[in-house]
């Protein structure tokens, strides 16, 4: 289903739509689109994360390595979600880029960032004001959003990407912790 809303997008997006429906009957291309959506969702190899390619052109190569670190996370260990903060959504286009297979929440502090993240590949977003008061403030409120989707387990695990240092210098780690562990860190500060 995914693979289909997304595939409608890009039709739009690339005004492709027009063309299609106008060489057929609109309940056609439809079926054509929905189609191509079922054979691209049924190839196991599209949906594998790539943590593997190369990041020879990558501009930001830290924030590059921390998300292939985070997919790579979701691999070997037994992670439900991953959570990051963003001013640009750079961190979130290179987790969509390495096609990780758990829910990715993006916490965004600008409208621009939550519109880009909105569009790529495995990425929930949410608008929040940036609370530099508590270390966790963005955890709890990606791990509110999620209890809406699904329900949070305290003995969940979750990968935390994050920076310390600016929106210009982007992530500059990762974390590993249990869903308990973070709510109860963010309430005792």
């Amino acid at each position: 289903m995914l693979s289909l809303l997304l595939l409608l997008l890009c039709f739009v997006f690339f005004k492709t739509t027009k063309v299609l429906v106008s060489s057929m009957q609109e309940s056609t291309a439809v079926e054509t689109m929905a189609k191509i959506a079922r054979e691209i969702e049924s190839d196991e190899e599209h949906f594998a994360p790539t943590i593997d390619m190369s990041m020879s052109s990558v501009n930001h190569e830290i924030s590059a390595q921390l998300a292939r670190s985070a997919v790579r996370s979701t691999i070997n260990l037994p992670i439900k979600y991953v959570v990051i903060d963003t001013q640009t959504g750079r961190m979130g286009r290179y987790l969509a880029a390495f096609r990780g297979n758990r829910i990715v929440v993006a916490v965004c502090y600008t409208q621009h960032a939550q519109r880009i993240l909105a569009l790529s590949y495995g990425i929930s977003c949410i608008l929040r004001a940036h609370d530099d008061h508590k270390k966790y403030h963005f955890v709890v409120d990606a791990l509110r959003h999620i209890n809406t989707i699904q329900s949070v387990e305290d003995s969940d695990l979750v990968t935390i990407v994050g920076g310390n240092f600016g929106a210009e210098r982007g992530g500059s780690y990762v974390e590993i912790a249990r869903v308990a562990d973070v709510v109860g860190e963010f309430e005792n500060n």
